[in-house]
């Protein structure tokens, strides 16, 4: 009976993890993973009658990607806009080259609607966004499972996701790994290590995409479904005095683990950059400041 015990718990094992999906949301319908731009036409089921799509593009200057869902939604780096009816939301002005960013779409669709999904560059030229990753759902994904694949998405890019309302992130076995209430005042360039088996995603080393990139965190090894993510306060990157205090660079970064913690954690700071924008004075030197008051173990 033991044996037949051992078998059984592997073969359900085996079965859970024969097919990785993206944030352990299952059932998508078209999951690219490529670092250059694609191009995918497809047909939905037939009795589709709701649509999630997610896009990692890196968005370039002159050219934009679009994702066409339905013959009805055009989304690109740049804006949201619905062609029949000329409604539009145009995305923030202040595109970041070389800094990937996430973007989704979740609706509902109609009986006019088409079921055809198109995901193509405009313009058609080289200056078109480079598109790292999509994935499609014929489905409305729901609250719960759109944090899935967006946690999936923004550790595997360094990429923040909006912080506009506290979103936290959530693992593929649905566990939260970064509080966003909890972490309210650390709410700025999110990234993170993890082992997520689930999605057959591994990172052992990682910095943010955005900003100046001063942080690099590093790990020898992670076991499956383990967490490491940080943000920081988004405070000044300029040295700061404080009444019986030593100089010290404004900003602070918040790490938390989840899972079991990796037994070398290693934290680097990009000096060099620091040291061109505020060089030392004579006899100064550079010294990290930990507080692990709140680990807890």
């Amino acid at each position: 009976m033991r044996v037949l015990a051992i078998h059984t718990a592997l073969l359900f094992y085996l079965a859970a993890n024969a097919q990785n999906a993206p944030g352990g949301v299952a059932m998508f319908h078209v999951w690219s993973k490529t670092n250059k731009s694609i191009s995918i036409t497809d047909t939905l089921p037939q009795n589709t009658i709701g649509i999630t799509t997610f896009q990692v593009v890196v968005p370039t200057v002159e050219g934009e990607n679009a994702t066409m869902t339905s013959g009805q939604t055009l989304v690109t780096s740049h804006r949201v806009a619905e062609p029949s009816n000329g409604q539009y939301i145009n995305f923030s002005d202040n595109i970041s080259t070389n800094s990937p960013r996430i973007i989704s779409i979740r609706r509902r669709l109609t009986e006019t609607d088409t079921t055809t999904t198109l995901t193509a560059n405009l313009p058609l030229s080289e200056s078109a966004d480079s598109i790292c990753e999509s994935i499609i759902y014929s489905r409305m994904l729901s609250n719960r499972e759109r944090q899935k694949v967006d946690t999936y998405l923004a550790l595997k890019y360094g990429v923040t996701l909006d912080q506009t309302a506290p979103s936290s992130y959530v693992s593929s076995d649905g566990r939260v790994v970064w509080d966003a209430v909890i972490n309210t005042d650390f709410s700025h360039h999110i990234f993170g290590l993890c082992n997520d088996t689930i999605s057959g995603f591994y990172c052992s080393e990682m910095k943010s995409a955005e900003d100046v990139n001063l942080l690099n965190i590093t790990a020898d090894t992670i076991t499956p479904m383990s967490y490491v993510v940080c943000g920081d306060d988004n405070d000044a990157l300029k040295y700061i005095r404080k009444e019986g205090q030593p100089k010290r660079l404004g900003r602070t970064w918040k790490i938390m683990t989840t899972g079991n913690t990796p037994q070398s954690v290693t934290i680097k700071f990009d000096a060099e950059r620091i040291e061109e924008a505020f060089p030392l004075e004579d006899g100064e030197h550079y010294w990290l400041a930990i507080n692990d008051t709140a680990y807890k173990k």
